[in-house]
């Protein structure tokens, strides 16, 4: 999973094979080190499915946040209906994306992505 940080905006890329990982266990994570002591984790994790998967009540995607001692934890939960549309294919090559906007008027665009030509994770011939 890839994790792009840019000004207003957070966008993760997975590839098929994790996509079919987020799909059977609901959760994928990773983690990176910003600086000493201090780690970068984030999560895609699959929001419960109460609704059915057409339903556009629920937003594609939300965030979350929690910093603690050994740095920020960023867990994105994605709706039934935004894991349908790139189940499908609905979704293009853009992925899924949410538009927030927090209290204090800062803006974030968080998106998902599935990778279709990535060859990381594949074998290679």
């Amino acid at each position: 999973m890839n994790l792009r940080i840019g000004p207003e905006s957070l966008r993760f890329r997975i590839i098929e094979d994790e996509l079919a990982v987020l799909r059977a266990n609901g959760c994928i994570s990773g983690e990176t080190g910003v600086a000493e002591m201090c780690r970068l984790a984030y999560t895609v994790r699959l929001a419960p499915s109460g609704q059915r998967p057409e339903s556009t009540t629920q937003p594609a995607l939300t965030l979350t946040t929690v910093q603690d001692a050994q740095g920020m934890h960023v867990t994105l939960m994605l709706s039934p209906a935004a894991l349908n549309q790139l189940v499908t294919g609905q979704a293009g090559k853009d992925g899924v994306r949410e538009f927030l906007t927090f209290a204090n008027g800062d803006m974030l665009t968080v998106g998902l992505a599935v990778d279709l030509h990535s060859k990381k994770g594949s074998e290679k011939s």
